[in-house]
């Protein structure tokens, strides 16, 4: 396909591929795609490193980047990130930085929801740059965009040297299938700057994270560094909302306007902490009588107003913070 996006004014350059793949069976690949043809189990993962040349590798005088675009073509639960040859293995044996929705040392989960999971139509830019720090030693970092859209700096590894990361390359992971994707290397490579998060503009729809303070649904809030806010999540597949407090409460809603609740309140069943209980009671009170959820974009960002059984709720959006991951939390460094 190949549609650029808006922060990409580069051209995608057509090279000669070579997928080294990790000797899965059902794991293919011709040209610059790949695939894998048969649904993977739990305990299974599939791998491919795109060896197009000598790798990225670092320098003593000067920074040095490679950019890169996957195209999700077919199925869902895919990955893509950078590593080296000795820690490409089969299955879960590869060690990688990686991003698929969320971010991974290859095994183990580094940062929950750092951007939208990955699925057929949907594209990932990603921006590895190696600085010199003196020495043998250099750092790497990783910017990501999805779909266009900057999700900003996902790894930040310092004091890396060649015995413990060698020339890196390209990885493609599927973690479920049918799936395949395809990848390009884009050229020229743009600045980190082009995959900042965008900052705040007003929502067009209800559907997303909404945030209101504690203090504004109870008398006596809890500690603030137990919870200050509560945020609310309005999902459209299929149509529900839920929030946390000690426990997990969902429920669903009418698809159509006004979007009422239609049915019980789903939770799990833990017990909540005494300063806990009063708002969790209240939150659940609240779902459980929700007549309609409408947005009102007559402010900066947008607002949320959730009509209920005693009253109307007004919530911003929730905007999450996220920090790169640093070398510390990669287990295999």
């Amino acid at each position: 396909r190949g549609c650029p996006s808006a922060i990409w004014p580069a051209r995608l350059a057509r090279m000669t591929s070579a997928f080294l793949l990790d000797g899965s069976a059902t794991l293919a690949a011709a040209a610059n795609e790949v695939w894998v043809d048969q649904k993977a189990t739990q305990s299974t993962k599939y791998n491919a490193l795109w060896k197009d040349g000598p790798g990225l590798v670092p320098t003593s005088d000067a920074a040095v980047a490679d950019c890169f675009r996957v195209e999700v073509l077919e199925g869902s639960s895919v990955w893509v990130g950078m590593t080296d040859e000795a820690h490409l293995g089969q299955g879960w044996k590869t060690k990688a930085l990686e991003y698929g929705g969320n971010l991974s040392d290859g095994g183990g989960l580094m940062r929950s929801s750092f951007g939208p999971s990955l699925k057929a139509g949907m594209s990932v830019d990603m921006r590895t740059e190696l600085l010199p720090e003196g020495g043998d030693k250099f750092s790497l970092s990783m910017h990501l965009a999805h779909d266009g859209n900057g999700l900003g700096e996902a790894f930040n590894l310092k004091s890396l040297d060649a015995t413990i990361m060698g020339a890196l390359f390209p990885l493609i992971a599927f973690s479920s299938g049918p799936a395949k994707a395809r990848i390009s290397r884009v050229t020229p490579c743009p600045p980190a700057s082009a995959f900042a998060r965008p900052g705040a503009s007003p929502r067009k729809s209800v559907v997303g994270k909404w945030a209101v303070a504690a203090s504004a649904l109870v008398d006596e809030p809890p500690p603030p560094d137990m919870l200050s806010q509560v945020v609310f999540n309005v999902h459209d597949e299929p149509w529900s909302i839920s929030a946390h407090v000690a426990n997990n409460l969902r429920a669903s809603l009418d698809p159509g306007p006004p979007h009422a609740v239609a049915g019980g309140v789903m939770a799990t069943m833990m017990m909540p902490p005494p300063p806990l209980q009063a708002l969790e009671k209240t939150v659940s009170e609240i779902i459980g009588s929700i007549t309609s959820v409408e947005l009102k974009s007559d402010s900066a960002e947008g607002e949320l107003h959730i009509a209920h059984a005693h009253g109307t709720l007004t919530l911003r959006p929730h905007m999450t913070t996220h920090t790169p991951v640093s070398r510390d939390q990669v287990s295999w460094l």
